[in-house]
């Protein structure tokens, strides 16, 4: 088990630093990066501003807070987000592939 452990903790550390490699190399990636990391902020923050914050007698049994139910509800809104625009681009790219 250590092993594959060293072998997760080495194939992470490789991946981070070969990102940064290639990002120092070409540094219009980096603002590329920047600027999908800004818009999943930005929807995780909208998400987060419309998450309801109720605790039923149920998940209060569990432990689950109010800020963890709202944390909760801003990730399961994220995702769905995410699944949207996901089936949206697929729709796209298919519908503009077949006008070219």
């Amino acid at each position: 088990m250590y092993l594959l452990y060293a072998l997760l903790v080495g194939a992470l550390a490789s991946a981070v630093i070969f990102a940064i490699v290639n990002a120092m190399k070409e540094p219009k990636v980096l603002i590329k990066s920047a600027i999908g990391i800004g818009i999943v902020l930005v929807v995780f923050g909208i998400c987060y501003a419309v998450a309801d914050s109720e605790v039923t007698l149920k998940a209060a049994a569990l432990g689950i807070t109010e800020s963890r139910s709202k944390l909760i509800g801003a990730g399961l809104n994220v995702f769905f987000v995410a699944l949207i625009g996901a089936f949206v681009a697929l729709v796209y790219s298919e519908i503009s592939k077949a006008f070219k």
